[in-house]
């Protein structure tokens, strides 16, 4: 297993995966060319990574920095990698690259009924933040808050 920057000749692979998963973000694959372009300096940066093994890639994770705070947009791992460490191995990659960055916390949103990821979360000591009421459409749901600190 390797994790690496993703790069846009994995958009088909990284679609896949959002297809087979209910919490990915559900970007268009034109969403995704734009996101694998140079960001201009006003934008904030951008970070894509995936994980692989000899088979193809497994997961992925989208997030931006924004000055001193990242933002984990979405992360996603194949059935047959959870509980393998995948999701782990995606998340301390994109910790790493925020605290090197000048993050000084990181924060993401999730589905109130999404249980597993709330857990994940939890056990990489991502804290309850917020809601917010009905962000979530097809069932409508509150999106939990979570944010982590980096010190």
């Amino acid at each position: 297993m390797r994790v690496r920057s993703a790069t846009a000749a994995d958009i088909p692979a990284i679609m896949e995966l959002e297809r087979q998963s209910r919490a990915a973000a559900h970007w268009s694959a034109e969403q995704y060319e734009r996101m694998f372009e140079a960001t201009p300096p006003s934008l904030p940066h951008f970070v894509g990574l995936v994980i692989e093994d000899e088979s193809g890639i497994q997961g992925f994770l989208v997030g931006q920095a924004h000055a001193d705070e990242s933002e984990l947009q979405s992360i996603a791992v194949r059935a047959a990698g959870h509980r393998r460490g995948f999701g782990s191995q995606l998340l301390t990659e994109f910790l790493e690259q925020a605290r090197e960055g000048g993050a000084k916390s990181v924060h993401l949103e999730v589905r109130e009924s999404n249980q597993a990821a709330r857990a994940f979360y939890e056990k990489w000591l991502f804290q309850e933040s917020g809601r917010r009421k009905d962000y979530y459409t097809g069932p409508v749901e509150d999106a939990v808050l979570y944010c982590r600190r980096l010190s």
